[in-house]
């Protein structure tokens, strides 16, 4: 399992834009520790003890860059076009190339994605 924290800014940064973070990250923190709260409350435990509000934003300074990191590993190969892999690879498309995409090197279909794809270009940028 992992802290709390790394569960919103890991959402966040994946599903975000860089203005929307700047604009809303701090009231979207408040009310992901109330929801959690709330349901710490329903389970009879005393969320000012297990876990204030102090402690999760300071969780939150204290991963902020792993989960930068965790996007920018993850998200470009999440966003890729399936019908754009399919019809650039389609002569190719067999277990062991869907493999090596998968598991060695993608940077191939992410570049061509990156170059062609104004949405998922733009996109890569502003996750950062």
């Amino acid at each position: 399992y992992t802290p709390p924290a790394v569960d919103i800014l890991y959402f966040l940064q994946c599903s975000t834009t860089r203005k929307f973070r700047q604009q809303h990250s701090t009231e979207l923190y408040q009310l992901y520790h109330k929801t959690l709260s709330d349901d710490l409350i329903g389970a009879n435990l005393d969320p000012k003890t297990i876990f204030p509000i102090e402690n999760f934003l300071e969780s939150i300074k204290s991963f902020g860059c792993s989960s930068l990191f965790h996007c920018i590993i993850n998200l470009p190969a999440t966003l890729l076009s399936g019908k754009k892999i399919a019809e650039e690879y389609h002569g190719q498309m067999n277990d062991a190339y869907l493999e090596h995409i998968v598991f060695e090197d993608r940077s191939s279909a992410i570049r061509s994605q990156f170059d062609e794809i104004e949405a998922y270009r733009e996109r890569m940028i502003d996750a950062v």
